[in-house]
């Protein structure tokens, strides 16, 4: 006796995929209101252009989650496209006014945009799949980029998505229901490079202002280079020596009090002028970071701390002072803790101190026998 198979329905409706001529084609059926207030289940069938059965069975479940439910809006997801999408996310963005936004010939963008753009522009919303994204990261690591700048990719795509789902712009089945992340180092990378103290003279000298000014703010208050690049000698009470960062200018959006180093120097200017306008200068720090024997040229390749490694510096600095780390993330604008332990700011002490507890200990042992 044949036993009997149990067919599970699926709680938007029934379908079926079956093959017609070269494609596969999807069938089911759609609840219609019909002009006299009933209800009618119509037989609806389409192509879905691929020999994919899984690629078949996934249209068919997107037909069926919106005919069992799906709200009726503006947006057809069919016709709703990746650049769509994309223009729905930067509104939002510029309407929370984010500090991420870069503005291009009076248009928003962001840092990770032109790189999805090029991948997904002539796409459809609804068409992206988690196999599409994978494909972009293996791309990206074809050309050299590292998992946790492609993490920033992903991480944008898929705000763009959940944004997309609560404007109502497309539904749960029309949103990848994975997006593929590579677990990140607890350790910032940057966080092994330190500008030693005595390379703060002869980087001073072989430096201009600007660029002077700002590494010896940068390398004594832990201030974040973009912070730095926005502050108005309106911020500045040079009689108090103090900084005022207002929430405007700060990654965290929190105002926040620096102090002053001993060897600022520079001449003020008009409170609305900005203190650092130092724009890109990567070319000027390079050749002084040289000059002042910091960094050198291999095989015309430079080998040196950048700019942003001060912040680093100025940590470590303030943590052998003996300053807590509360105080240290007031003063540097952390928010927790973990951020702060990546900076790897204690271990080589740390381990000096192991080395020195084992030696004793060990002289101890020799001494008892």
């Amino acid at each position: 006796m044949k036993k009997k198979r149990s067919r599970t329905r699926n709680r938007n409706g029934s379908g079926c995929v079956y093959k017609h001529g070269r494609y596969l084609w999807i069938k089911w059926r759609e609840p219609m209101r019909q002009s006299d207030g009933t209800v009618r289940n119509v037989v609806k069938y389409r192509s879905t252009q691929s020999e994919d059965p899984d690629f078949a069975q996934k249209e068919l479940t997107r037909e069926l989650n919106a005919a069992g439910g799906r709200r009726a809006t503006d947006a057809d997801p069919k016709k709703y496209s990746y650049i769509d999408m994309r223009d729905n996310y930067l509104d939002r963005c510029v309407a929370k006014n984010n500090r991420s936004i870069i503005w291009r010939d009076n248009q928003p963008t962001l840092k990770t945009i032109p790189r999805l753009d090029h991948y997904f522009d002539t796409q459809k919303a609804a068409n992206i799949t988690t196999e599409d994204i994978h494909r972009f990261r293996a791309e990206g690591k074809r050309e050299g980029l590292s998992d946790a700048r492609l993490n920033r990719y992903v991480a944008t795509l898929r705000a763009m998505f959940r944004w997309a789902g609560k404007c109502e712009k497309l539904s749960a089945a029309e949103i990848p229901a994975y997006f593929p992340m590579v677990k990140e180092s607890s350790e910032a990378p940057e966080a092994t490079i330190y500008i030693k103290e005595e390379w703060h003279k002869p980087l001073r000298e072989a430096l201009v202002e600007p660029l002077r000014s700002a590494y010896t703010l940068a390398r004594r208050t832990a201030i974040r280079v973009e912070e730095m690049k926005r502050l108005h000698w309106s911020n500045f009470d040079l009689k108090a020596r103090t900084v005022m960062l207002p929430g405007a200018i700060t990654k965290t959006g929190k105002g926040r009090l620096i102090f002053l180093p001993k060897d600022f120097d520079l001449k003020p200017g008009q409170p609305d002028e900005l203190v650092f306008p130092v724009g890109d200068r990567r070319e000027e720090w390079r050749e002084a970071c040289v000059k002042a024997g910091a960094a050198s040229m291999v095989n015309g390749k430079y080998v040196g701390p950048m700019l942003r490694n001060t912040r680093h510096s100025a940590i470590r600095d303030l943590s052998k002072a003996g300053l807590e780390d509360k105080r240290i993330m007031e003063i540097s604008g952390h928010t927790t803790r973990s951020t702060l332990d990546r900076y790897n700011i204690k271990k080589d002490g740390d381990v000096k101190a192991a080395a020195k507890l084992l030696e004793r200990y060990n002289r101890q042992q020799r001494q008892a026998v």
